[in-house]
């Protein structure tokens, strides 16, 4: 059976986040819907959403490295894009391959 987003999102959480993420919904969007974004957070804590969502992009067949880019803006909402941004990604990226079985 493949590793499902949402499964992956979990398995993320208690690897690089020690369970601290809260409840995400991962909504898997068609490419037509979201053609020019592998993904997306939705996490503003005020008004729509008491939890994050999470919209990856179905086209993309890496979404592994998407969804953990996403996690990190829950996990550190006021951590811009940039080097360190980018870096933290790569790393986490790398673990994930290695520690979490079909996770592409």
């Amino acid at each position: 059976m493949a590793l499902t987003p949402q499964t992956a999102y979990k398995r993320l959480n208690r690897l690089l986040w020690r369970g601290q993420l809260p409840y995400a919904k991962i909504v898997l969007v068609p490419n037509p819907t979201m053609p020019y974004a592998h993904g997306v957070t939705m996490n503003d804590g005020i008004s729509l959403f008491l939890k994050p969502v999470i919209a990856l992009n179905s086209g993309d067949r890496y979404w592994g490295k998407t969804l953990i880019h996403e996690c990190l803006h829950v996990a550190e909402p006021t951590l811009a894009h940039g080097a360190v941004f980018d870096a933290l990604v790569r790393r986490y990226y790398r673990l994930a391959k290695k520690e979490i079985k079909g996770f592409k």
